[in-house]
């Protein structure tokens, strides 16, 4: 049921592009990536039933990507606000600012 009413929403979104519809049109591409998703979902839990369930995994914290992740975060926004302060000071430094 689920694949059927993808493919009828696919068919709809095709429908709407080609009139160039576009809010229509990103709407329902937006709901069929949503539709798509579940289906995906479904199917992967259903072949991979007989041999494999996320029941059976190990949950093992790691830290050190979230650490990395903070520490770059932190760089770029310096970066960044460093760059604004170096560009304000080039236009109120420039004889037209």
């Amino acid at each position: 049921m689920l694949f059927a009413a993808g493919l009828l929403l696919t068919a709809i979104v095709l429908l709407t592009a080609f009139k160039r519809r576009v809010l229509p049109t990103v709407v329902l591409a937006v709901v069929l990536v949503y539709l798509m998703t579940f289906l995906r979902d479904f199917v992967r839990t259903g072949y991979l039933a007989p041999v494999f369930s996320p029941d059976q995994l190990k949950v093992v914290p790691q830290y050190g990507p979230m650490d990395l992740f903070a520490v770059t975060l932190v760089a770029g926004v310096s970066v960044l606000a460093w760059m604004v302060l170096k560009a304000k000071e080039a236009v109120s430094g420039s004889p037209g600012g």
